[in-house]
């Protein structure tokens, strides 16, 4: 049995973190990744309230398991009696859009914002991320002429 070098092991620990060096792995990550000191809250499905969406994008990268909730911060997500809309800024939504999760599948579905979706779960993204829309049906929308 040949003995690992130094080298060896620390190639390995930077690729694969053992519980003491864990923390230490995770926090070099999580100060890897560029600042944005922009306040625009999101909540995570952790149930902590990001104060961006990159910052919860950071958390993804370097391992937590958490997703996009909302667009919105916790407190405001977890309100169900809140009817409000706020204005969504483009590339915020197309952000929101590529970190949600979805399966491949496709089987569209027209929302009532006449959009054709490429599945259910796209659809329930877009709602994750602040657009104002609910099924229309289980299959494409109609083109509109």
């Amino acid at each position: 049995m040949k003995l690992q070098t130094n080298k060896d092991v620390d190639c390995c620990l930077k690729r694969w973190p053992t519980t003491s060096t864990s923390s230490q792995y995770i926090q070099e990550c999580l100060n890897s990744c560029s600042s944005n000191t922009i306040y625009d809250p999101v909540c995570g499905t952790d149930g902590i309230t990001y104060k961006n969406l990159e910052s919860l994008k950071c958390r993804m990268t370097c391992g937590f398991d958490v997703n996009i909730r909302q667009l919105y911060a916790c407190s405001e997500a977890l309100d169900t009696t809140t009817t409000h809309s706020p204005k969504i800024q483009p590339e915020v939504l197309r952000s929101c859009l590529l970190l949600c999760p979805t399966t491949p599948e496709y089987n569209p579905v027209c929302g009532t914002d006449n959009i054709t979706y490429y599945n259910y779960g796209k659809l329930v993204c877009a709602r994750i991320c602040g657009v104002d829309v609910k099924l229309e049906r289980h299959s494409p929308c109609s083109k509109r002429h």
